[in-house]
């Protein structure tokens, strides 16, 4: 993809475009154009030359950047209830959606909202049971079909049917379900849909078939359209880049924050970081339907990975440890006769795969397993010598199983067919799956939650017609039903902005605490807090910014002074005061006996001292506006007083507007780090990674590669890999084929398998495009304990959405003889132009035969 610079009218942009696909003949580059786009000033291309076409492009004043055409995986999904239908009203309820159906007679009707996913079965009944312009699925295209995975051709055609996925499906039903028959009704119940189809049965989608839905749908009138999906990304990537361009020209834009809560900090991705778009996190809802199991007459909700239940007769129960939350508990060969009996098992240790089969050699007829943490799980059990079921249940129930088990001599389950509601104990508060932010540039995301796990809604009728999923992908329809109710309740269409529209939602929202804890959760975790659609559209204060980035420890604003704008948009004068939250500070890094710096937490950790918290003063303590008017507030936020002697921490919290008026108050997240991203490591240096593992007779050459493999500890704007001659340390020979990336997320340094990998024969790039070879730094794996000897790279996605491999051109083989490897990760905010703001590894001397 091209972007140019900016082009003042729509007939420059054209004659610039046209005059590049002129200039590219001219120099004998062939190319077929992917798209064209309207909103953002950019094009994706295929040319037969990469290498040539790309030196080319480089070369002119006009382009302002070239993005790869990137790939983005299908949301992953457990299905934890497929059933019939039925109403199950407890997520509206939970943030104001059934109050403003009733009061305020807001269903969304002629509203529109596009779903960009999977596409949605509009046969089914509550979603209208047809597909056209007199039907509630009245707009819609499939831009891939059903054979599309990412590596290979799409089939484009008019009809957008869900008929393999059922995610899509799920997905409209949160945002506009009406059941006519059960009565289970959506969000936005007679919202009109638009059904954009990105991916097809298996596999990935190409990020510029995402934009060309987008645009699609803002053409097609959508004044809302929800994107539940997204990858690793920044500010900068081109989803992220559209969907900012949509949102200013007034089609409200919301993203999910991602489900990689057990990562760690700076997790969500693009499109949700774009600066204009609404990243959602997820609560868990406050009722869910799920199946039960009956230990000694009680009941008890369970999971299992394929969503049908559990058959089985009754049968006993025993505990393969009287320790609560055993470490490793099942991990080995169980000793207890387990024959006839269910086994209940901790979570933790090793894979559910290890603790199922051990259960199942000592004779179980199932396993349950219950969580290490809060919430329930879904146990993902595979393996294909387990015969017998495997359930999951939260931490709760299995440790009330447990004591059961330890006050009687003996226990008998049962196991019902028919799915039950159950109560959810951390309903409200956040899911253990949502993902962490900051943004990479501290930026706060995500902005806003709601009720994203364990979410009952519409599935493809031939599916089952109903499931109950969890996900930031469940709470993101969620937000844009509510974003359409509050548009329809401010002047229909996109009368109110979108940008108005997100500093609404935000101000309005609800901060929420921790599970079992008297703190608020940091904004980093749950944005503004949980939504209130009922206070959004009867709110009479908007106050600007939504929220205040503070950055990090270096990049303080100067005297820590901030400014906010409170607007009085009620027909009355009115006194507002002035007041500050303190949510939980988080430490996000700490030290770590494999690395020599500092590293993510995958579980960050609470602190709720007085020291570690940021100190709040206001220019006054309240302010009196007219009605109409606005009053500027200074605001000073200080840094945790020991913010030089704790680890990396992210501070956070609310600055409070009370409206004397309504009695009712408004909210300002804001969040900031202690210490300098840029003075942390960026690679991960421990005894064993980065490494180039050595191919046969540890020499290396064209035919015998090496493998460079790392890790990053932080996101990176910048990562090269020089080769640097051993005679002569300081001279740099060039940057190996494929070695050169940008915007790079960070790994999670807990995971072996988590890690970046580039191949090396011995050579050096002679051109841009080879420095750049597609998939260059691909997530690679271990394998027993070693790396994969091969890498999937050097790929190219042309116009018909074929991934083609392809050799790499404008390489030169190194002369025989000795040289390093040199690894260099630009730090946050550092200048590429300066070799100190990189962090950087030198391989050993390394034997090179050509």
């Amino acid at each position: 993809m091209i972007e140019f610079k900016y082009a003042p009218t729509q007939r420059h942009l054209m004659r610039r475009r046209n005059h590049l696909y002129r200039r590219l003949e001219n120099e004998n580059l062939n190319h077929i154009v992917r798209h064209e786009f309207k909103y953002i000033n950019a094009i994706s291309i295929e040319v037969d030359k990469p290498s040539e076409a790309l030196n080319y492009l480089k070369t002119l004043h006009d382009v302002k950047r070239i993005w790869p055409v990137s790939l983005i995986s299908k949301p992953a999904m457990e299905i934890q209830h497929g059933g019939d239908s039925g109403t199950l009203t407890a997520a509206n309820n939970m943030t104001g959606v059934i109050r403003v159906q009733k009061e305020l007679g807001l269903t969304g009707k002629g509203m529109k909202v596009g779903v960009i996913d999977t596409g949605v079965d509009y046969t089914h009944p509550a979603l209208g049971g047809c597909f056209g312009s007199s039907c509630r699925v009245a707009y819609g295209h499939d831009f891939v079909g059903d054979m599309y995975d990412g590596t290979n051709s799409f089939s484009e055609d008019s009809d957008p049917m869900d008929n393999c996925n059922g995610h899509g499906t799920h997905v409209a039903g949160i945002i506009g379900a009406h059941d006519p028959e059960s009565g289970f009704v959506g969000v936005a119940p007679d919202v009109t849909f638009g059904a954009y189809r990105i991916f097809g049965c298996t596999g990935s989608t190409a990020d510029d078939i995402i934009m060309k839905a987008m645009e699609m749908a803002f053409d097609d009138g959508m004044d809302v359209i929800n994107l539940s999906l997204g990858d690793q990304g920044w500010a900068d990537s081109p989803t992220a880049v559209l969907g900012n361009a949509l949102a200013d020209k007034g089609m409200a834009v919301a993203a999910a924050a991602g489900n990689a809560g057990d990562k760690g900090a700076f997790q969500v991705g693009a499109p949700a970081v774009g600066h204009h778009v609404v990243s959602v996190a997820s609560v868990d809802n406050a009722k869910v339907l799920q199946f039960a199991i009956i230990v000694n007459g009680k009941e008890f909700s369970y999971v299992t990975e394929t969503g049908h239940p559990i058959n089985a007769k009754t049968a006993g129960i025993v505990a393969t440890s009287s320790e609560p939350n055993k470490s490793g508990d099942g991990c080995s060969a169980i000793q207890t006769d387990l024959t006839g009996k269910f086994a209940l098992i901790s979570r933790g240790g090793c894979f559910f795969d290890e603790k199922a089969l051990n259960a199942q050699a000592a004779g179980a007829v199932g396993v349950l397993i219950y969580n290490n943490d809060i919430g329930i799980l879904t146990p993902a059990a595979h393996d294909v010598k387990l015969k017998i079921p495997v359930v999951g249940l939260s931490k709760e129930d299995g440790l009330a199983i447990l004591q059961m088990l330890s006050s009687s001599e003996k226990a008998t389950v049962e196991t019902p067919q028919e799915h039950r509601s159950f109560d959810v104990p951390t309903a409200g508060l956040i899911s253990s799956f949502s993902s962490w932010g900051l943004s990479a540039d501290l930026d706060i995301k995500p902005e806003v939650s709601a009720p994203g796990g364990q979410i009952f809604s519409t599935f493809p009728t031939k599916m089952g017609s109903y499931a109950t999923l969890s996900g930031t992908s469940m709470a993101c329809p969620h937000i844009a039903g509510v974003m359409t109710l509050i548009r329809q309740a401010r002047g229909g269409g996109r009368a109110l902005d979108a940008l108005t529209l997100r500093t609404l939602m935000m101000n309005n929202a609800q901060p929420f605490k921790v599970f079992q804890k008297d703190y608020f959760d940091s904004v980093a975790r749950q944005g503004a807090g949980l939504v209130d659609i009922h206070q959004a559209i009867n709110s009479k204060v908007l106050v600007q910014p939504q929220s205040i980035a503070i950055g990090d420890i270096k990049h303080l604003a100067a005297n820590n002074e901030y400014k906010i704008t409170v607007e009085n948009i009620g027909q009355d004068a009115t006194e507002f005061r002035l007041k500050h939250l303190s949510a939980a500070s988080v430490q996000a890094y700490g030290p770590s006996s494999y690395s020599k710096s500092l590293v993510p937490l995958t579980k960050p950790q609470y602190t709720n001292d007085q020291g570690s918290a940021a100190s709040v003063e206001f220019s006054v303590s309240a302010v009196n506006v007219p009605a109409g008017g606005k009053v500027e507030v200074l605001v000073r936020i200080h840094p945790p007083a020991n913010s030089g002697s704790i680890p990396p921490t992210i501070y956070s919290g609310y600055l409070v507007i009370h409206d004397q008026r309504t009695n009712s108050d408004v909210h300002v997240p804001y969040a900031g780090l202690t210490a300098s991203l840029h003075d942390m490591g960026v690679l991960l240096q421990n005894s064993t990674l980065p490494m180039v593992e050595l191919p046969t007779k540890n020499v290396i050459s064209s035919t015998s590669p090496g493998l460079i493999v790392f890790q990053l500890s932080s996101a990176s704007a910048m990562v090269v890999i020089d080769v640097v001659s051993a005679a002569e340390k300081s001279k740099t020979l060039g940057t190996i084929p494929g070695g050169y990336d940008t915007f790079l997320g960070r790994n999670d340094i807990m995971d072996s398998h988590d890690i970046l990998g580039l191949e090396w024969r011995g050579n050096v790039a002679e051109s841009f495009e080879a420095a750049t070879s597609r998939n260059k730094l691909l997530p690679t794996l271990y394998s027993t304990g070693t790396l994969r000897s091969s890498f999937h790279h050097n790929l190219r996605v042309a116009s018909n959405g074929t991934v083609h491999s392809q050799a790499v051109t404008g390489v030169k083989a190194l002369p025989t003889g000795k040289y390093h490897i040199r690894v260099s990760a630009l730090k946050m905010f550092g200048n590429p132009a300066n070799s100190e703001d990189f962090d950087t590894w030198m391989s050993p001397e390394l034997d090179v035969q050509n």
